[in-house]
């Protein structure tokens, strides 16, 4: 069974890396120690769909991020990622823009994201929490510089 893991953009925050632990380990039993999936499926403890669901995701994740750095839509859980790449605001910046215009809001009555006046599916509120944290620029003070020497092992000690 796969571990519950913060999104990428907590993990960036607590971990100083955009993967899960469990992600990382993927990618390196892959990658560097070119197991099979059946090897890594068994060190890890999970099922051979739950391993390519894993490194296929951190896969994604870091040849976007590598591009995009901390603009990368990846960051955000992937219903969030989802859905406000579907609405067309396929940067950081653009979804900080409609959150500050109102053109992206959370509707308290109705209890769901507004775009435009249209109601955004499968957008909740802790997506909406996620979003708008992403958006801001608090965050980004604490996230490392993309041009890290790695993408998927934690930065020495």
């Amino acid at each position: 069974m796969i571990t519950p893991k913060l999104s990428p953009m907590r993990e960036m925050r607590t971990r100083g890396t955009p993967f899960s632990e469990q992600q990382e380990m993927v990618l390196r039993l892959v990658e560097e120690e070119k197991l099979i999936y059946v090897e890594v499926a068994a060190r890890l403890g999970v099922s051979l769909d739950d391993m390519r669901t894993l490194y296929w995701t951190a896969k994604r994740l870091r040849e976007d991020y590598a591009r995009k750095g901390l603009e990368s839509l990846r960051l955000l859980p992937t219903r969030a990622h989802f859905a406000i790449e579907w609405i067309g605001l396929t940067t950081r910046t653009k979804a900080k823009a409609a959150i500050e215009t109102g053109k992206l809001r959370w509707d308290e009555k109705q209890k769901h994201v507004v775009y435009k006046g249209k109601r955004v599916r499968n957008l909740g509120r802790k997506s909406w929490l996620e979003l708008q944290e992403w958006a801001a620029d608090d965050w980004l003070k604490s996230a490392p510089d993309k041009d890290r020497d790695s993408f998927h092992s934690p930065a020495p000690e």
